[in-house]
C-alpha cells in the first residue's frame, strides 16, 4: 500500500480510498487538482491496485490496518474526512467499527450491500471471474448489464493489471462488510454521506438502511441517472458535492 499526498499540510485533510478493479489514479487522477486546491488530499493506493507496488489485495481487515497506522504515524490519530468508491467503503467502515483513529467525516460511494451468506465465497469466485475477464477485455456487454456503466467508464476506470487472487479477495471483503455492522451503542460522533447512482440504488439502498442502524444520523444521497462510479467521471461535480458536504 502506497500513499499519495497533494496540496498544502493543513487540518482539512480529505483521504480518497477508489474502488474494486481501478486505481488511485484512475479514480481521482482529473479530481485532485481541485480538491488540492482546498484539502490536503491523500490518496490511497490500496494493495493489488497500485501498478507501482507489487502487492496483492488479502482482506479489507488488512487494508484497514494499514491506514490507520498510517493515520496514527502522520495524522496524529485523526483524520478530518475520508471519501470512498465502492470498495473503498470496505477499510474505511471497518476503521469507524475498530475505533482505533478518529475519523470526522467519511462519505460512502456506492457501498453495495453485496451479502448472501454461505454463497459469498461462490459469489465472489464468479465476480472475480467476471472481473477478470472483464480487465482482459471480456464479457463487457454482461457487466454493462449488471451494473448499467457505459463503455467509456469501463475504459477509463478500469485497471487491467489486478491478478485473480487480488480481484476474489477484494469482492469477498465486499460481501462481508455488512454482517460486520456492530449492534451496539449507535454513533453520531462521525459524520456519514451515503451516496449512489439511480441505477445501482437496489443494492445500495440496502447497504444504507444497514448502515442507519449505526450512524442513524446518516445522509442518503441519489444522483439520477448515474450508475456505479458514474460522478467519479465529472470530477468538478465531486468536488462540488463533497465541499458541500464537508462545509454543512
Amino acid at each position: 500500500m502506497k500513499f499519495y499526498e497533494f496540496g498544502t499540510k493543513n487540518e482539512r485533510t480529505l483521504m480518497l480510498l477508489h474502488g474494486n478493479a481501478s486505481t488511485w489514479e484512475m479514480s481521482f487522477g482529473e479530481s485532485i487538482p481541485l480538491l488540492s486546491e482546498r484539502y490536503h488530499v491523500i490518496a490511497v493506493g490500496m494493495d493489488g491496485f497500485d501498478p507501482s507496488d507489487d502487492t496483492e489485495y488479502i482482506s479489507g481487515e488488512e487494508e484497514a490496518a494499514k491506514i490507520e497506522e498510517y493515520i496514527i504515524s502522520h495524522l496524529g490519530g485523526e483524520v478530518f474526512s475520508i471519501y470512498t468508491a465502492s470498495l473503498g467503503g470496505v477499510p474505511a467502515m471497518l476503521m469507524c467499527f475498530n475505533d482505533k483513529v478518529k475519523i470526522k467525516n467519511l462519505i460512502l460511494d456506492g457501498a453495495e450491500k453485496l451479502s448472501f451468506g454461505i454463497l459469498n465465497r461462490p459469489f465472489a469466485k464468479f465476480a472475480a471471474n467476471i472481473g477478470y475477464k472483464l480487465a482482459q477485455g471480456k464479457s463487457r456487454l454482461l457487466i454493462r448489464m449488471i451494473l448499467g456503466v457505459p463503455p467509456d467508464m469501463l475504459d477509463e476506470l478500469m485497471f487491467t493489471g489486478a491478478s485473480k487472487k487480488t480481484l476474489l479477495n477484494a469482492c469477498y471483503a465486499s460481501t462481508r462488510i455488512y454482517p460486520n455492522v456492530p449492534k451496539g451503542q449507535p454513533r453520531t460522533d462521525i459524520r456519514v454521506a451515503f451516496w449512489y447512482g439511480s441505477k445501482e440504488k437496489g443494492l445500495c439502498k440496502k447497504g444504507a438502511k444497514a448502515l442507519r442502524k449505526y450512524f442513524p444520523e446518516l445522509e442518503e444521497r441519489e444522483y439520477k441517472d448515474y450508475s456505479h462510479g458514474s460522478i467519479l467521471q465529472h470530477p468538478e461535480q465531486l468536488c462540488n458535492e463533497i465541499d458541500s458536504f464537508l462545509n454543512s
